[in-house]
């Protein structure tokens, strides 16, 4: 079974979940694309990402099933990469949509 996720940590990188936000190495990370609040799931953090290991999440935070369910995924287990990434264009008038389409 496949699932699409955003790779948020590497190996030896340190993940922190609190006050509904993502802290990688102690950065609060910035996601305009994800959905909601980012919760432990019941898990304990901070934790440091393994060796050949990353930390992945779903952009519907509140809902997706991901590391913090499964733990950090081996690197081997990546069957793949994005190649580009589409911007949320809900809510924009004809001519901000056409900004955002042209880059």
């Amino acid at each position: 079974m496949t699932f699409p996720k955003y790779n948020v940590a590497i190996e030896g990188d340190i993940v922190d979940i609190r006050n509904g936000g993502l802290y990688v190495n102690d950065n609060f990370l910035e996601e305009d694309y994800t959905l909601g609040s980012t919760f432990t799931h019941g898990g304990t953090y901070p934790i440091v990402i393994p060796d050949n290991h990353v930390f992945v999440l779903g952009d519907n935070r509140e809902y997706s099933l991901d590391s913090r369910d499964f733990g950090p995924v081996a690197v081997e287990l990546v069957e793949s990469k994005v190649i580009a990434r589409f911007p949320n264009t809900e809510g924009l008038d004809s001519e901000q949509y056409q900004n955002v389409a042209s880059h």
